[in-house]
């Protein structure tokens, strides 16, 4: 599995899941140095962007713990 990596705000991020719901994908990433550290992501034309507000951001946490919930519940 390819890892793709960004740098945002002079922070290493590596990409460890993207999903896609309703036609918006969207980015997970994680710190390199810091795993604790973890940002949500819109890929708009190949590029990550912000978000567009608070609500974008739950629902696209809400997708990630969905997916990830067998995951979750086992840690």
């Amino acid at each position: 599995m390819e890892i793709f990596s960004t740098e945002i705000d002079g922070v290493l991020y590596d990409e460890v899941d993207l999903i896609e719901v309703n036609g918006n994908k969207y980015a997970y990433l994680v710190n390199e140095n810091d795993e604790d550290d973890f940002v949500i992501r819109k890929v708009v034309n190949e590029e990550y962007t912000a978000l567009n507000d608070k609500t974008e951001y739950e629902l696209a946490l809400m997708y990630y713990l969905k997916k990830h919930k067998d995951e979750i519940e086992e840690n």
